[in-house]
């Protein structure tokens, strides 16, 4: 048992999760700051619910906008723990086990729910409450200023978070056999993705969102010079 944990430790990258994660949180802040900034409507579903009903219904301009902003969220969310981890793959010569992928993956995704309670929740929203953060006809709502309910936001995060580092790891923990279709991976996480992301959401179909996310993976595993003449059945190795 103590050898397993000093392996799992050796194989265990705490600088890869702290600079990855702190990439995620760079990267997702700054689309979140800014398309708030542009428009805050976008999160009208994120605000504590009495704002949301003082506030009315969101208008079609910021559904639309949403959709685009939830995309760009979604491919980052999945992209970067996917890239995290090849990357933790090559580090260890091409080996990453289930746990160690898993463990990777659902750490880099954490830091960035710890990153949007502390900085953009906590700093910006509630700390320095900007006024572009206040939607129209619900300023000086008390509501602005309650901790507890980002907080529960933010376990939330942390449960939603198993699933989809589940997924990665599964895959980026395969040794996979040159017999592997190149779209079997897109095609599984489709699959997950139709039950895991609704539509409305998004406003597109899901299971794109999971082709083009996982295509890193696809190449990391594919011999470039054998993706044409692969075919079922596959196998792992």
């Amino acid at each position: 048992m103590n050898q397993r944990l000093v392996e799992l430790q050796r194989q265990v990258s705490a600088k890869r999760i702290i600079v990855d994660g702190s990439i995620l949180s760079g990267l997702i802040g700054t689309l979140v700051m800014t398309a708030m900034f542009y428009n805050a409507e976008i999160f009208h579903d994120d605000y504590p619910p009495d704002i949301q009903e003082k506030a009315g219904p969101m208008s079609l301009r910021a559904k639309r906008q949403r959709r685009i902003v939830a995309l760009l969220l979604f491919l980052l969310l999945l992209g970067v723990p996917i890239s995290s981890n090849l990357k933790l793959k090559r580090q260890n010569h091409g080996q990453l086990p289930f746990l160690v992928a898993w463990l990777n993956a659902y750490a880099v995704s954490a830091i960035f729910n710890l990153f949007d309670l502390l900085v953009i929740d906590y700093l910006v929203v509630i700390g320095l409450h900007p006024a572009f953060v206040v939607l129209p006809g619900t300023e000086g709502m008390a509501s602005y200023h309650d901790f507890f309910f980002p907080f529960v936001g933010f376990l939330k995060g942390l449960g939603f978070g198993l699933v989809p580092s589940l997924l990665i790891a599964f895959f980026t923990s395969r040794q996979w056999t040159r017999g592997c279709p190149a779209a079997l991976c897109p095609s599984l996480f489709a699959f997950a993705g139709r039950a895991f992301v609704p539509a409305r959401l998004t406003g597109v179909d899901s299971s794109l969102l999971y082709c083009v996310a996982t295509l890193p993976v696809a190449v990391d595993i594919l011999p470039i010079g054998h993706i044409q003449s692969l075919r079922p059945p596959c196998a792992f190795s």
